[in-house]
């Protein structure tokens, strides 16, 4: 019997500073790097200096190694603000 330990797939939408959205496709165990990762290929222009925050309650993303399903960031708004 094989089993298969994939991790449940999400979709997370990224809110960037310059009005502009951004529709991710993620697994529960990427991490906040890889949604930096994610703009900085998507829009090379804008990701320069910038913090990440959930939308409610307003929380910074400041952890690069925590995941998004322990971070509670499945199927959630995550918004760029530039700094």
């Amino acid at each position: 019997m094989v089993h298969v330990t994939a991790s449940p797939a999400a979709a997370r939408l990224v809110r960037c500073d310059v009005i502009d959205m951004l529709l991710q496709p993620a697994l529960r165990s990427q991490t906040v790097g890889d949604i930096r990762r994610f703009i900085a290929i998507s829009r090379p222009d804008i990701a320069t200096s910038y913090r990440l925050l959930t939308t409610f309650p307003q929380k910074q993303l400041e952890d690069d190694t925590a995941t998004i399903g322990d971070s509670g960031l499945a199927n959630a708004v995550v918004m760029q603000k530039l700094t």
